[in-house]
């Protein structure tokens, strides 16, 4: 495995860190805190760590980049660098309730519009370049999707960010990370058959 793939399968297992703590933190968020703030330390603490987490999933997204699976396709290459610049808004987004303690962000929104609206593009751009196989194929897609089934619907119609569904999301960045960490040893086995085939021939 040279250096490029492994660092892709290292931001891959990253991502699926993420994605599982993003479950994790947002499920007891909705159930010990309910996204409100109960005295300035506390909420730094929560606030550290949805950084924290949203920056395992930008490190899982790098990865997905660096997996090219979207091939030369200008729509999923675009796709990806909104979603990027769109994780990268997550951050920025949690940092400004960490640091001005606040509750919501102007920036988390719009994080989460672009992000679904970058990975459905990119989701189409894996499509049509036809790199990742089998389950791997449809996961970029459904990520980008999501939001716009689950999450902001009953955003509309509530008022309020529905956490439980929210946390769901966090099964598909998983899925995006293991998708990317089998995309690297599909990728490596068929140049270790090469590489195997070339010693037998020069050991004859």
């Amino acid at each position: 495995m040279d250096a490029h793939r492994r660092n892709v399968w290292l931001a891959g297992l990253i991502g699926v860190l993420g994605g599982g703590l993003w479950i994790a933190l947002l499920l007891a968020d909705a159930a010990f805190r309910d996204g409100l703030a109960d005295g300035d330390a506390r909420f730094r603490s929560w606030e550290a760590a949805y950084v924290v987490v949203q920056l395992l999933v930008l490190v899982g997204l790098l990865g997905f980049a660096g997996a090219r699976a979207v091939g030369s396709d200008r729509v999923g290459r675009s796709g990806v660098a909104l979603a990027l610049a769109a994780r990268l808004l997550f951050v920025l987004g949690e940092l400004h309730c960490l640091v001005w303690v606040i509750e919501d962000s102007p920036f988390l929104p719009a994080a989460a519009l672009l992000t679904g609206v970058g990975m459905t593009l990119a989701g189409i751009g894996v499509l049509r370049a036809r790199r990742w196989r089998d389950w791997r194929r449809p996961v970029p897609l459904l990520t980008g999707l999501y939001p716009f089934v689950a999450m902001f619907p009953l955003f509309a119609l509530t008022g309020e960010p529905p956490l439980p569904l929210i946390a769901l999301w966090g099964l598909l960045w998983m899925a995006l990370g293991f998708a990317v960490v089998a995309g690297t040893r599909h990728a490596a086995s068929p140049t270790a058959k090469i590489a195997g085939e070339g010693l037998l021939v020069t050991s004859r």
